[in-house]
């Protein structure tokens, strides 16, 4: 599942910035970080997504 918050709330982002939410499914109390394997998927859909990623946050279901 994949947001972009900040088309419908400009306040979410810095003047010409966006914001791009993710979620994924994993074991409950899984520790595992799927930080990477999102941004492969996007980057595999969206050439160069990874180029403009200026910042990420994990937080896994653990925490």
């Amino acid at each position: 599942l994949v947001a972009q918050p900040s088309r419908f709330d400009t306040g979410r982002a810095p003047a010409g910035r966006q914001i791009l939410w993710a979620y994924c499914h994993v074991p409950a109390g899984s520790t595992r970080d799927m930080g990477e394997a999102v941004t492969d998927q996007l980057e595999r859909f969206a050439p160069g997504f990874r180029d403009v990623v200026v910042q990420t946050q994990v937080t896994t279901a653990a925490e």
